[in-house]
């Protein structure tokens, strides 16, 4: 009798073991599906590559779901933060072409290509800004993805092509992408409330999920666009029509939240601004 007390909850034990074992976990996300393209989303940001952190989070903006106002905060801050970096390279390669003196040419094929990508992200946050302030507007935004604290220093390679010193193809590469991930940190860090000061961003991001109130975000975001419109001037790609749409869609957020001093500072940058853009 003894014995069969000692073997009877170890059989248990055993059978309970097997039942956990055999029940079904979640099921796995489903290819092409909003769910799927966050995870990749998540996934991408995490190993470095905010290209294709902003090629899923577009999939998942192009429908609505549940996670579409998420992933168009996100996006804007990406999109905004390849722009902000790629337009520093493409300037600063612009000084370097004036020391190159033969190697001339192969700065300026640099700055029309660092141009031209910083055009399309650009163009992408404008968008994705429009339609965030057509959708709902709760009182705080979800910042849910992590914050590159690591990348606000400047990258040696930046003062090497100031002074006219070609880059290999790979340390090139390497520039681009320590730039646009120092960008992305500054999108982050303005959007957040926390201006440059990106001590207080990283802390603020500390646990994940960091929320800001809308009218932080906006103003934020309206200050980056505003940044970006300089892509657009006659020294540059010289787009005036691109230029007055930056400018325009930087007023329409700003006509969504209250009036603060430092709105009605960006507003009256702003206006200026247009009030000189001549309009092909």
């Amino acid at each position: 009798m003894q014995r069969r007390t000692v073997i009877l909850p170890v059989v248990i034990a055993s059978v309970a073991a097997l039942l956990i074992s055999c029940t079904p976990g979640p099921a796995p996300l489903k290819p092409g599906t909003p769910g799927f393209y966050w995870v990749a989303a998540k996934e991408a940001h995490r190993s470095g590559n905010y290209v294709r952190t902003g090629e899923n989070l577009a999939r998942i903006t192009a429908s609505e779901n549940e996670y579409k106002q998420r992933a168009q905060v996100w996006l804007m801050v990406i999109s905004s933060g390849i722009a902000g970096g790629l337009m520093e390279v493409a300037d600063t390669l612009e000084q370097g072409a004036r020391y190159a003196r033969t190697n001339a040419p192969i700065f300026r094929r640099q700055v029309t290509a660092a141009r031209a990508s910083a055009n399309q992200a650009a163009f992408q946050c404008a968008e994705t800004f429009h339609a965030f302030l057509e959708g709902d507007k709760p009182a705080n935004l979800l910042l849910d993805f992590d914050y590159p604290a690591d990348a606000v220093t400047e990258p040696v390679q930046l003062s090497k092509i100031a002074k006219g010193i070609v880059l290999p193809a790979a340390e090139y590469e390497l520039l681009e992408k320590a730039m646009i991930r120092r960008g992305v940190a500054n999108a982050a860090s303005r959007v957040s409330g926390a201006g440059q000061d990106h001590a207080k961003a990283a802390e603020l991001f500390q646990g994940g999920n960091a929320e800001v109130p809308r009218e932080v975000f906006v103003l934020g975001m309206a200050e980056a666009l505003y940044n970006q419109s300089e892509l657009y001037k006659a020294n540059k790609l010289d787009l005036p029509n691109r230029l007055k749409l930056m400018c325009d869609e930087a007023l329409g957020g700003l006509d969504t939240i209250p009036m603060t001093p430092d709105a009605r500072k960006l507003k009256i940058r702003i206006q200026g601004t247009i009030q000189k853009i001549r309009l092909s």
